[in-house]
């Protein structure tokens, strides 16, 4: 992380440059094109009040930042700037699945302050726009990142560039971590494939079941024979009488209700 403030007479003027280690990650087989326009690859944040003017450079370091991660991401990568009228070639020829476009969505930082935080701490936000090869807008992310460090040994500078830089390698470590799983990416592996629709006029299959279901009658079956047969009368038998059982009796349950 290189911490650049340059001072003398007029504005305060920080050149924030972090350092991104290597990636330690499997690249997704994709060709992709990272497009960094010249409002993220410029950017200059400029501020005054009654106790300072700043200009802090945000736009070399950050885009330095974001190619370093996309070429570990993917196994190919193609940088586009700003929109021209080329880059319809430039994407056929390589065959591009898809184009990444990063722009800044935020970006603040905190000083030290009396009584209160004894640090300083910055936060940065990129919003990555994912685009198809012919420039539909597929969807859009936003990923933060947050650095912090103490105020003992800091100037101003000095603790501003440093929390600013490491919000901005912490922004696209999650890039990096995140972005691959979301299942618009994903897709461009192996694009989902539509479902056929039916032929028209396709006659539904006969049905297979019993006769009555297939439309078939079914065979006619002979009646039973009810001729009652003669039989011999048996001896008449006086039967005891029945004993009655008692009838059961049902046990009244117990009110389940609240009490009033």
């Amino acid at each position: 992380m290189a911490i650049l403030p340059l001072t003398g007479c007029g504005p305060t003027r920080l050149d924030v440059r972090p350092t991104i280690p290597p990636l330690l990650m499997q690249p997704m087989p994709l060709s992709m094109g990272v497009r960094i326009p010249k409002s993220f690859s410029e950017y200059v944040q400029k501020e005054k009040t009654q106790e300072r003017e700043w200009v802090i450079t945000l736009g070399p370091g950050q885009a330095d930042a974001v190619r370093t991660v996309t070429a570990a991401m993917f196994a190919h990568t193609v940088p586009f700037g700003d929109q021209a009228p080329g880059d319809a070639q430039a994407i056929a020829a390589n065959k591009l699945n898809g184009i990444l476009e990063t722009t800044l969505d935020s970006y603040v930082y905190l000083l030290p302050s009396a009584g209160g935080a004894d640090f300083y701490s910055a936060t940065i936000g990129y919003k990555v726009n994912l685009h198809a090869a012919d420039g539909t807008l597929l969807g859009s992310w936003v990923y933060e990142g947050y650095g912090s460090a103490p105020s003992r040994g800091l100037s101003d500078a000095k603790g501003v560039t440093r929390v600013t830089a490491l919000a901005i390698r912490d922004a696209c470590a999650n890039i990096a971590a995140h972005l691959p799983d979301q299942e618009l990416v994903r897709n461009l592996l192996e694009p989902p494939k539509p479902t056929a629709p039916e032929a028209p006029g396709t006659a539904p299959e006969p049905a297979t079941g019993n006769g009555a279901d297939a439309g078939v009658s079914p065979a006619p079956t002979s009646k039973p024979d009810t001729t009652p047969t003669p039989s011999v009368n048996p001896p008449a038998v006086t039967a005891a009488p029945e004993e009655s059982s008692p009838a059961p009796t049902t046990e009244a349950q117990p009110s389940t209700g609240t009490g009033s």
